[in-house]
């Protein structure tokens, strides 16, 4: 059955009620046709708000789908996209902890590389140091031992002003200092004379003045056919060709050690162990003085050597240098120093003595005397730069 004899079939049936019911109804027919007309009008607003009620139900539910299927796919997307995400963090970690490690393991080969290059230098230095060394000593002088060229921290902040300020001293050449300092009986030899207060074999010689020591620096020189060090009037440094000078290394004779000479030799040398005292820091071990010395020098090289197995820097008697003594050291590197100036009325000291306290035969200490002046406390050391 189709649409339109279907509506027709519900019309006359509702025209046959209507009729029925309105006989006793004083309603007209037109009456009864508007009223079916309005009816179907209202049907047919009915239905058309049905409709649009469907049609907008039917649109949500579309419209829910669509959101629907649009969150679930955004979320599939951002889903996808949080493990890609994750998957390409852990693998910049990874990529990162690999780069790290490889970075880790570059340093630790180049800081081995290097350690390994500086041990190789090191040992390749140490090995030229001990052939040069070696072959200095195999030329050094009767009583002398050889100090090979090198550079150190000079002075000391714990002292007395005079020592300071500590500062970095290079000595460009190597150099012989006497093993011991010089004997009653050598100065006997050269000079004629026994000036010593304490008298005995094996006895540093003392009661010299610096002028005395000089004397007999350029005699031992003479003796052995060298230049001499010395203008034994003024006190000057000569070169070779009898030149004044005030360049150490052109000095080729006896001469006494410049201040530098005798604290680098004191210390050890490029073998120094920092000791207080030179060679111990148990001055009893190294050194005669007040506390132990009898009020006498002793015999030479009854105490302990330094690292250089030289005996007695620190005690028995103190020991000229060549050096005119000033006050204070100067800021900054000094290369191959030595104290000219003649203006200055005193010549360095430096060792403790017998007659000194502790705090005076510390390596870093300094004395002063004028150059005419003779004590039994003062002897003196050879030195001579080695060729």
């Amino acid at each position: 059955m189709n649409h339109s004899k279907t509506k027709i079939l519900y019309l006359n049936l509702f025209l046959s009620l209507a009729l029925s019911s309105c006989k006793d109804a004083k309603y007209s027919f037109l009456d009864l046709v508007g009223g079916t007309n309005k009816i179907a009008l209202e049907e047919k607003a009915i239905k058309n708000e049905f409709n649009k009620k469907q049609k907008e139900l039917k649109e949500k539910e579309d419209k829910d789908k669509a959101d629907r299927l649009a969150k679930e796919e955004a979320d599939r997307i951002a889903a996808e996209k949080a493990a890609k995400d994750e998957s390409d963090k852990l693998e910049k970690e990874d990529a990162d902890r690999k780069s790290a490690q490889e970075k880790a393991d570059r340093l630790e080969k180049e800081e081995a590389d290097r350690i390994a290059a500086e041990k190789a230098a090191k040992d390749e230095a140490d090995r030229l140091a001990k052939e040069e060394e070696n072959k200095l000593n195999t030329n050094a002088p009767e009583g002398m031992v050889g100090v090979l060229h090198g550079s150190f921290d000079m002075g000391s902040d714990n002292g007395e002003s005079d020592e300071k300020p500590i500062h970095k001293v290079i000595l460009t050449y190597s150099f012989y200092i006497g093993k011991n300092e010089v004997l009653q009986n050598e100065y006997q030899d050269l000079i004629k004379k026994t000036p010593s207060q304490f008298k005995g074999d094996n006895m540093p010689v003392e009661t010299v003045s610096w002028f005395d020591a000089i004397r007999y620096c350029n005699e031992k020189s003479k003796k052995e056919n060298l230049p001499i060090a010395y203008n034994e009037v003024t006190g000057d440094l000569l070169d070779s060709s009898g030149n004044v000078t005030t360049d150490i290394t052109l000095v080729k004779g006896y001469r006494l050690p410049t201040e530098a000479e005798w604290e680098y030799a004191a210390k050890g040398g490029r073998y120094s162990k920092g000791y207080k005292y030179s060679g111990s820091n148990e001055h009893d071990e190294v050194a005669w003085y007040e506390g132990n010395s009898d009020s006498k020098t002793n015999k030479i090289g009854t105490k302990k050597p330094n690292e250089l197995g030289i005996y007695d820097m620190s005690g028995n008697v103190g020991e000229w240098c060549t050096d005119w003594y000033e006050d204070k050291y100067k800021f900054g590197v000094s290369s191959n120093p030595y104290i000219s100036n003649n203006k200055l009325y005193s010549r360095s000291i430096r060792s403790g003595a017998w007659d000194t306290k502790t705090e005076l035969i510390r390596i870093s200490n300094r004395s002063l005397l004028e150059p005419e002046t003779s004590l039994s406390s003062i002897g003196f050391r050879l030195c001579k730069i080695a060729d």
